[in-house]
């Protein structure tokens, strides 16, 4: 009899390891127990059982390691149904499904558990089915063919055509296997999966794909042959697949430059989580794009590489993008002229440059000779550049003993006539010495045969000349914005580049002009490149932002190039929009968080530590902190508009019930608590204000006249259409009467007469369902940057700088004597030639300025007047001007045919110090709303005139997208981000 080898200290805690691992990516219900020291253990698993019919019941059992499929059939049976077993004599089997269709039927004595702990090491989610395999299983929605009765007449031609297109489609679902089946009956979800962080999980995956395709590729390193050597050259591709899947543009694929179309098509594919689609009836096009519009396109070959494509394709010929799509039926592949994986090798028919343009070959650029001076050295940067184009080039000192055309002379007397020969095939470059009294250098190392070069060596022939070599394919590395310490090292790096640039007499315009719009273009294709990288957007918005600013407001450099300066202003713009974009995507994903019906835990912490994430990146960047508020307003209103939307838009959900209400207001509070903590108390009240009031109304009383008061002035920002959909999908508590049609009615009518019109007055159409976009004007700041505080040279800035000068690219001298400011070369903002557009009813802002032609104070006067069906006619906004330390509320827009412009005497611009003896300086807007709402018919205001004029806030109150002004950026950004979303109408 064989002894049964008893399991070591190694094999538990390997085991162990991987059941940590389960237990850290699923939920706890499903955690599994610690090994003991015969290495059994135990845990829950869910089963799903699938009769004859197309019904999924599904159950968990506590299943312990030893338990064979043999032995949970048994307790399946029992749990499932008891009387299968007394009743049938059926077979039933345990299959293992996955989600992209594979399936197993799992052998007798096979352990379940262990099969389940497996998935935890392929990080893939999957599940086990019992099934009666004397029965046949259907899917949702499918009828059992019944046999038919009575007398059976002939079939006409379309009748018969009918059915034989019917029973080849079920001929088709009969060959579906059952995991296809049971997923589609039963989809994931928070209640069929196991996984507790599907999100963390799918990074795990994706990284452990990631390792595997390096390692498969430092392997083929490993190989000596240069064949191989060209075909481990890789990178990352984009592959558009619009037409297999319209909601996803394109996925990113890493490959190698000799992985081949029919290799990338069944990558992709996989990517597409469409693993099952026969690979043979999807192709490649090639698509090339010139200034914007479509050119050719042509049908890949499958031996053809599409990296190796991009790699060779020149640029004069605008960029190429390759898209997955069904193989035409009617279609002739075109005549192959593009790279292949077989057109990397060598031959010896093919001619030198073929196919690679100047900018595409590798080059020796010159760092030091003996005829360049130090000083001239600084100034040029860098010395010339030799290509080195396909075949043989010959360095030497005799140009006249060789037959190539490919020479590089070098004339010093420790350089041989044929000194050595550089060979370039096909990406691959390699020196060789001709002879050992010529002496050859890489990286500080003589050498004394042949030897490849990478990209960044450093190779000397001879004593005297030295090179860098580098490789086009990883010249234009992009800056690692983690690795940085002083996030906005880059800005001032270029800064100093530039007054370095202004300091030589030789060709300073060109030579400047030429620079800035270099460094516009590269920041712009870098943020177009990394559109998707949250940390990149923030770290590139903060610099471009910060490297126009010293562009524009230096005296030196202000006038050249203004196109590159507005590159670089569409570039902060286009950062914004995209970070925008990544970040309400992160947000999307925990909102959920929201619609939690449990009250003992607080969900939205998830959206709070969102927010929290994007605040510290935004800082640890050091954006400005008006493109700070002007972003995080754009997250408030997204918070807003899914959580209204989905109260509105998903009656099943019955989120309108005073539960909800006084829910939806708790958790809301929290996130107003941590915006006032940031200091965007401001943003958060106005662009949360319409789910809060929605939230309000759930909980609020409804039911007496004086409940339709409260609600109206409460809840101001509701419309007619908004207030007439929740307050109609109202359920009542249990104790709580049934809200009447008439009061629904006459909010409804409060509401036509005021929020309704307000929104008409605007030019805005009355919906119910908010807009997914915050129309907001962006705004570029003008003052509160970080040269304003910056002193000396700040930490971390000559870090950032010493791998540029270890390699010869620059030098950094510091200036002891200076003051240390960054502003010695900046004059006074330059004033705008645009004049606003005046506001009807309020003077220009240039016409008249507090010292031109006014008095000092504003004059103060009291207006009584009667309201027109129960309203002012006033639109009003909240403000904070210079020289004010309270908040003001002012007159936006006087409504024609209202009370106020029957009346005559208020004007847009005019502050409202009091309205029927109370005060409204130094409120919030919805406060003086309310105080105003609980006027009578006849009211009267005391009334500081053209107040705005005096405070500085005519140009805010005079456009729709107002220009700030240095000095009063934080505040003015406060006043826009609460105003322009927030002009209403008030009784």
């Amino acid at each position: 009899m064989a002894q049964v080898k008893s399991p070591t200290k190694e094999d538990r805690q390997r085991l162990s390891q991987q059941i940590h691992q389960w237990n850290t990516d699923h939920y706890d219900i499903f955690e599994l127990s610690q090994p003991n020291e015969l290495l059994e253990f135990h845990g829950v698993v869910r089963f799903f059982f699938q009769g004859g019919g197309a019904n999924v019941s599904t159950k968990c059992i506590r299943v312990s390691s030893t338990a064979t499929t043999r032995e949970v059939i048994d307790v399946l049976i029992e749990k499932f149904r008891p009387d299968m077993r007394m009743l049938t004599q059926s077979r039933y089997a345990l299959y293992e499904v996955h989600v992209n269709g594979e399936e197993r039927r799992l052998l007798p004595e096979e352990k379940p558990l262990f099969v389940q702990l497996n998935w935890g090491k392929d990080v893939r989610e999957g599940r086990f089915l019992l099934k009666n395999e004397d029965e046949p299983t259907i899917r949702q929605g499918q009828e059992i063919e019944r046999a038919p009765q009575g007398f059976k007449r002939n079939l006409s031609k379309r009748e018969k055509k009918e059915l034989k297109k019917k029973r080849e489609k079920e001929k088709k679902d009969e060959k579906t296997g059952v995991a296809e089946k049971l997923y589609h009956d039963l989809p994931e979800n928070s209640f069929t999966r196991s996984i507790s962080n599907p999100e963390a999980v799918m990074r795990r995956r994706r990284q452990q794909k990631l390792e595997k395709k390096m390692e498969q590729m430092r392997a083929e390193e490993g190989r000596s042959d240069a064949t191989t050597l060209i075909s481990i050259l890789g990178g990352t591709l984009k592959i558009y697949g619009e037409s297999v899947r319209p909601d996803v543009p394109y996925k990113t694929l890493l490959l190698s430059t000799g992985d081949t179309c029919k290799m990338v098509v069944k990558e992709a594919l996989e990517k597409y989580s469409l693993p099952n689609e026969d690979p043979e009836i999807y192709c490649l096009f090639q698509v090339e794009y010139h200034g914007g519009t479509v050119g050719e396109e042509r049908l890949l070959e499958d031996t053809e590489c599409p990296l190796a494509i991009v790699m060779q394709h020149p640029k004069n010929k605008g960029h190429i993008i390759f898209q997955l799509r069904r193989k035409p039926t009617n279609m002739k592949k075109k005549q192959k002229r593009a790279v292949s994986h077989d057109d990397l090798r060598s031959h010896s028919n093919r001619e030198p440059n073929v196919m690679i343009p100047t900018d595409r070959l590798p080059y020796l650029q010159e760092l030091n000779s003996r005829g360049m001076t130090y000083q001239t050295y600084l100034f040029y940067g860098r010395g010339k550049r030799h290509h080195l184009p396909l075949n043989v080039t010959e360095i030497g000192s005799e140009r006249s003993l060789s037959n190539s055309n490919q020479y590089l002379q070098l004339v010093s007397n420790d350089i041989q006539p044929r000194h050595c020969v550089v060979a370039h095939t096909e990406g691959i470059v390699t020196v060789t010495p001709t002879s050992r009294d010529a002496e050859t250098y890489v990286e500080n190392q003589r050498i004394f045969e042949t030897t490849m070069l990478k990209h960044g060596m450093i190779v000397q022939f001879g004593k005297h000349h030295v090179y860098r070599f580098y490789d086009p394919r990883f010249d234009e590395v992009d800056v690692n914005s983690r690795a940085v310490q002083f996030k906005l090292a880059s800005t001032y790096a270029l800064y100093m580049a530039m007054r370095h640039l202004l300091s030589q007499k030789f060709q300073r315009p060109q030579r400047t002009t030429e620079f800035v719009k270099k460094i516009s273009k590269l920041v712009q294709r870098s943020i177009q490149d990394q559109h998707n990288d949250p940390t990149a957007l923030a770290f590139w918005m903060a610099n471009a932002s910060e490297i126009l600013h010293f562009f524009k407001m230096d005296h030196d450099t202000s006038h050249y190039s203004p196109e590159a300066h507005e590159m670089l202003a569409e570039a902060v713009q286009m950062a914004f929009h995209h970070l925008v974009r990544c970040l309400q995507g992160d947000l999307q994903k925990v909102m959920t968080a929201f619609l939690n019906p449990s009250d003992s835990v607080e969900d939205e912490g998830d959206v709070i530590t969102t927010l929290s994430a994007a605040m510290t990146l935004l800082r640890r960047c050091r954006v400005n902190a008006a493109l700070t508020i002007q972003l995080f307003s754009q997250l408030f209103h997204f918070i807003n508009m899914w959580l209204f939307n989905m109260i509105v838009s998903e009656p099943q959900l019955q989120m309108c019930t005073a539960k909800w209400g006084n829910r939806l207001k708790r958790r809301l509070g929290r996130i107003e608590a941590w915006a006032e903590k940031q200091g965007l108390e401001l943003a958060a009240d106005c662009h949360l204000c319409r789910i809060i009031q929605a939230a309000h109304l759930l909980q609020a009383p409804k039911m007496t006249a004086d409940d339709i008061t409260n609600i109206s002035s409460t809840c101001f920002k509701l419309n007619s259409v908004q207030l007439r959909c929740l307050l109609s999908q109202y359920i009542p508590e249990p104790n709580e009467p049934p809200i009447s049609p008439n009061f629904i009615k006459k909010l409804v009518e409060i509401a036509e007469s005021m929020a309704d019109l307000s929104t008409k007055s605007e030019g805005r159409d009355v919906m119910l369902e908010e807009d997914q976009d915050l129309h907001l004007p962006f705004l570029l700041p003008e003052d509160g940057y970080s040269c304003d505080n910056i002193r000396g040279i700040p930490n971390g800035l000559q870090e950032f700088i010493k791998p540029l000068s270890n390699s010869g690219i620059c030098h950094m001298i510091p200036n002891n004597n200076s003051s240390g400011s960054w502003t010695v070369y900046m004059g006074e903002p330059r004033s705008l030639s645009s004049t606003p557009p005046k506001s009807q009813g309020m003077p220009s802002p240039g016409a008249q300025v507090p010292g031109q032609n006014l008095p000092r104070e504003p004059e103060v006067q009291t207006v009584s007047f009667k309201k027109v069906d129960r309203s002012m006619g006033l639109s009003i906004v909240a403000a904070v001007g210079e020289n004010q330390r309270e908040r003001g509320i002012y007159v936006k827009s006087v409504v024609p045919n209202g009370a106020a412009a029957l009346d005559g005497r208020l004007q847009t611009g005019d502050q409202l110090l009091e309205v029927d003896g109370r005060s409204l300086v130094g409120v919030s807007q919805d406060t003086a709303a309310l105080l105003m709402r609980e006027t009578g018919d006849r009211v009267t205001l005391k009334v500081a005139k053209q107040g705005a004029i005096y405070h500085g806030l005519a140009t805010f109150l005079s456009q729709a997208s107002p220009t700030l002004g240095r000095g009063k950026v934080l505040k003015q950004y406060m006043i826009m981000v609460e105003s322009l979303d927030s002009h209403l109408m008030y009784p």
